[in-house]
């Protein structure tokens, strides 16, 4: 974990004094796990930035640094030379221009080291946020409704820049694919599939084609992520992106289905936050009184599942699809959209034992929810919901309140 420091000193302080005591505080941060590098008073660093006050009198340089707008402020203070109530100086003014501050008070005191922890990897998600590109291959399917923002919407909430691309560009590329290359990405799936069902081999070799057409795709435009309107595969090829998208999930460039801008973004930022990829599934049944989601999907990043099958896409009928099988634990379920990006569903919840129903998506899952989900039904924030490991609902809120915020349900 890595933190920029710019200190502020007065000029009335001893040098060497003052010398000994940013020495200090760089060590407790190291030995907590935070590698540090000393700024200059400019926050143009790629790494998460802290403003150490290390004397009084230094109120006005430090608050002419960190300037009247941006992101919230972490503030490090220590227990000599006046830095805390210089600290709190310019945290109490920054509070009144509407400018969020925290103080971390340095020396020793338990939780402190793993308090700012969390906010530097806070604010490392946001930086990697406002630096991403998200690849759009042939515009939203038409049936997500409430899933289109324009890019101006993205890019004004949460930061990445979106990155329009024309399917007819991308279905070139797939003709450019080497034989060899998609061949050995289809070996890797047969190797590891448990069962052989409906697919057929062809449709593992198209589906591995593809999956070579977006990793291209990614590198060539650079993205962290990449949306697809994969229904037009079908019409186009008879084959689906279900297995590409889970290959490219696994390998760290999040992939979303059916052109779900919204949901990929959800996936991009519980990625960044967390470090784990996301299955992407649509809700197929809630129970507000039992505290029950059913959630299915046809494709779904096999690092998430023990098993998986090969299997031909649901509503189609055709190409290959995966059916995975998930082990039991703590999950946490997400969502933004609205009409600016800024609303979030989000809870944690548990994956229960779940038995597959005909008539659904492949990839299927059952999670019981901390909250009941009775919002989902009363005020939807649409149809893709987010789905991955371990309990992260309390760090996507703060992130939320901190960088985002209008609403957060339930």
């Amino acid at each position: 974990m890595n933190l920029t420091m710019i200190p502020f000193i007065s000029v009335l302080h001893d040098g060497d004094e003052i010398g000994r005591i940013v020495g200090k505080l760089t060590r407790e941060l190291g030995s907590g796990g935070i590698s540090v590098s000393l700024g200059s008073g400019r926050q143009d660093s790629p790494s998460a930035v802290a403003f150490a006050i290390i004397t009084g009198g230094t109120e006005r340089l430090a608050l002419d640094a960190i300037g009247n707008d941006g992101d919230p402020v972490l503030l490090l203070a220590h227990t000599l030379h006046n830095s805390l109530p210089a600290a709190l100086e310019i945290a109490a003014t920054l509070h009144q221009r509407g400018r969020k501050a925290t103080i971390f008070l340095l020396g020793g005191r338990e939780g402190s080291l793993e308090e700012l922890k969390r906010h530097i990897s806070l604010q490392e998600t946001r930086a990697r946020l406002m630096q991403s590109r998200i690849g759009l291959i042939g515009g939203a399917s038409e049936w997500l409704t409430a899933s289109s923002p324009d890019p101006e919407t993205v890019r004004a909430a949460w930061g990445p820049l979106m990155v329009p691309l024309e399917m007819e560009e991308f279905l070139k590329r797939r003709e450019r694919i080497p034989e060899a290359e998609y061949v050995r990405v289809a070996e890797d799936f047969l190797r590891g599939a448990g069962e052989l069902r409906e697919a057929r081999r062809d449709d593992i070799m198209e589906s591995a084609r593809l999956y070579c057409a977006l990793r291209r795709t990614a590198d060539k435009y650079s993205l962290q992520a990449l949306t697809i309107r994969c229904f037009d595969l079908l019409a186009a090829l008879g084959a689906t992106g279900c297995l590409g998208l889970s290959r490219l999930n696994d390998e760290g460039v999040v992939a979303g289905c059916e052109g779900d801008v919204p949901a990929t973004l959800t996936m991009l930022w519980a990625y960044y936050l967390t470090g784990k990829p996301s299955f992407m599934a649509n809700p197929q049944d809630i129970s507000p009184g039992e505290s029950l989601i059913e959630f299915a999907h046809c494709t779904v990043p096999l690092s998430l599942v023990k098993e998986f099958s090969l299997r031909s896409h649901f509503e189609s009928s055709q190409g290959a699809a995966l059916e995975g099988t998930f082990e039991n634990g703590p999950v946490t379920v997400a969502r933004v959209g609205g009409l600016t990006l800024k609303e979030l569903f989000v809870t944690d919840g548990e994956l229960i034992t779940h038995h597959p129903r005909e008539g659904r998506c492949r990839t299927q899952a059952t999670v019981r929810t901390q909250e009941p989900p009775g919002h989902l039904l009363s005020s939807p924030l649409g149809n893709h919901h987010l789905i991955f490991a371990g309990h992260h609902a309390g760090e996507l809120r703060e992130f939320h309140k901190l960088y985002i915020k209008e609403r957060t349900l339930p």
